[in-house]
């Protein structure tokens, strides 16, 4: 039996080694090398640093951009000529930091090899740098995130601007149908701004942007062309008092969600303080003249008197601020019954206002009111609610707060003066002129129409 026993173990024995060579566990084995009939060498070039680039004193960055036919397995980094390199890498990204504090001032050359299994080589240009006082000849990156091609937009166009730079962009510049001299100089983030543009007529027109760098490096930005026409403002009219509790966070989520050059291209907002929970607002005791009746017009026929409380193009909204948002939201995208262009003569401490309306909807409406109102903004004031800063303060009213009796005949312009007279509390530069079309009867905003008064 003896050789049989010794045939069954020598079986076992294959048995556990075929197992043991299955085993997930099991050591990798070393790949095979090529064999010889790789004979295309790695590709290799020189990401950073750049052309006579100057690196500044402490460190050099390298990164290689390489290819090959199989894969690369190593990149040798060198300096100037010397015959050893100074980085071996071995994976992807291939890229390293070289400490250059032990070089002379000066230019300074760098190169690189791309190595593949099959031991074929390739070989990057020399790249000359220069070692001493960082000088930064990167342009900043830029591009017009707004207005979209071929959007259609009013007298009032939300402009924002994508920037960026190796080290920091400090203004960025815009110009219209390729001025030479900018229309608008922005000076910090977000590189947003709205562009008043009711000078322009109908149709087709062009922007672009240049954003510089503290170098005075600047980049370009491909030119973007948009459509001048009619678009409707959203007009929103906030009952508010400055010792409200509830009406601080409402203002401060619907100023927060709407604060951005695409609501405020399209949207106005008017604030009308009121005599309660209690008569001490100043906001309030400065323009109770319009105040006290328009609040009231506005809440007709409501009985009961609630702050805060919204109008968004006419209809009432109630108490809650995301609603508000979400009305503009829809509001925005309704068509302008009417043509509302403003221009002004600064004469110091009075500004005259003249407003060429337009009707577009023929004579659906018999009630219509022209309404002129002066808001203020950046406001510092608090009367026991959470708010110290007010926005779009109603200041005045003209010619009073049942504005003016007007027909607006289809297709029809119109013209309309008003005299602003600069009040000693109010600060100009924080000034606008808000005008707007109103249906007496049932409240519908047509159209409205707001110009800086600084």
């Amino acid at each position: 039996m003896k050789p049989l026993i010794s045939r069954l173990s020598l079986l076992l024995s294959v048995v556990v080694l075929l197992a043991a060579g299955c085993s997930k566990d099991s050591s990798p084995t070393t790949p095979p090398t090529d064999n010889g009939t790789d004979t295309e060498a790695p590709t290799i070039s020189l990401i950073s640093p750049k052309m006579n680039e100057s690196v500044g004193r402490t460190s050099l960055i390298v990164e290689a951009q390489v290819s090959d036919n199989k894969a690369v397995t190593k990149v040798e980094v060198y300096l100037d000529n010397i015959k050893n390199p100074v980085a071996n890498l071995s994976a992807s990204p291939w890229k390293t930091i070289i400490a250059i504090a032990g070089l002379q001032d000066g230019d300074h050359t760098v190169y690189a090899k791309a190595y593949d299994a099959a031991g074929n080589i390739g070989t990057s240009i020399v790249i000359t740098f220069t070692r001493g006082e960082l000088v930064d000849i990167s342009e900043p990156a830029v591009s017009v995130i707004t207005p979209r091609v071929n959007e259609l937009v009013g007298d009032e166009m939300a402009v924002s601007i994508n920037a960026s730079d190796n080290v920091g962009v400090i203004k960025v510049e815009l110009f219209l149908d390729g001025a030479t001299t900018p229309t608008s100089t922005l000076l910090s983030l977000p590189w947003e701004t709205i562009l008043p543009i009711s000078t322009l007529n109908d149709g087709n027109h062009t922007i672009s942007a240049k954003a510089y760098d503290a170098a005075n490096n600047v980049g370009t930005a491909p030119v973007v062309t948009f459509r001048k026409g009619l678009v409707r403002m959203s007009l929103v009219e906030i009952v508010t008092s400055a010792n409200c509790p509830p009406c601080g966070p409402a203002n401060e989520y619907f100023r927060t969600n709407t604060n951005n050059a695409s609501f405020q291209s399209h949207m106005i907002s008017i604030k009308n303080h009121v005599w309660w929970p209690r008569n001490t607002d100043r906001l309030w005791t400065e323009s109770q003249t319009w105040s006290n009746p328009r609040t009231e017009y506005l809440f007709n026929p409501i009985t009961q008197f609630v702050a805060p409380n919204a109008w968004v193009g006419g209809q009432n909204m109630g108490s809650t601020a995301a609603d508000w948002v979400a009305q503009v939201t829809q509001d925005m995208k309704l068509p302008a019954e009417a043509k509302i262009v403003l221009e002004k003569t600064d004469n110091g401490n009075q500004v005259t206002i003249t407003a060429r309306i337009t009707g577009m909807t023929g004579s659906n409406y018999s009630d219509l009111r022209l309404h002129t109102v002066v808001t203020e903004s950046n406001i510092n004031y608090n009367d026991g609610n959470s708010e110290y800063v007010h926005y779009d303060v109603m200041r005045h009213m003209y010619p009073d707060a049942e504005g003016e009796a007007i027909t607006l005949p289809q297709g029809q312009e119109k013209t309309f003066t008003r005299t602003i007279d600069i009040d000693s509390k109010w600060t100009k530069s924080n000034l606008k002129v808000v005008v707007f079309v109103q249906s007496y009867g049932t409240k519908k905003i047509l159209q409205a129409g707001r110009l800086s008064l600084k």
